[in-house]
């Protein structure tokens, strides 16, 4: 392989293979396990999709049109891991036993925020 081809993987591979874990996740009709506490679902989406955010912001890095252009980067890796959490509600809807919750893209678009604007 060659060197730019592990690099390109080094830096894309991470967001796309947790995008594929989330849409696996949210393909099963396994009902959701974790603490019975009160919102605890929307801390997980905080979590996830702010991980999300911030591997999306380094992989944009690796893009000549954005490497110079801090505030597009930026832009682009919160609007990429947005996106993806609402597509993923979108997914849920058509998925047996599994519902689509505009709060969790809610959480998912602020962990995002917070997480790549905390950078």
């Amino acid at each position: 392989m060659s060197r730019t081809f592990k690099q390109l993987m080094g830096y894309w591979g991470p967001p796309l293979g947790l995008c594929v874990t989330i849409f696996i996740e949210s393909s099963s009709r396994v009902p959701d396990i974790g603490p019975d506490l009160p919102h605890f679902d929307k801390a997980v989406h905080f979590l996830v999709f702010g991980l999300l955010g911030i591997l999306f912001y380094r992989a944009f890095g690796t893009l000549a049109a954005l490497k110079d252009h801090e505030i597009w980067r930026i832009c682009a890796a919160i609007s990429t891991a947005t996106l993806y959490g609402v597509s993923d509600e979108l997914h849920q809807w058509f998925v047996p036993y599994r519902s689509a919750d505009v709060w969790d893209a809610v959480a998912d678009a602020i962990g995002a925020i917070v997480s790549v604007c905390g950078l």
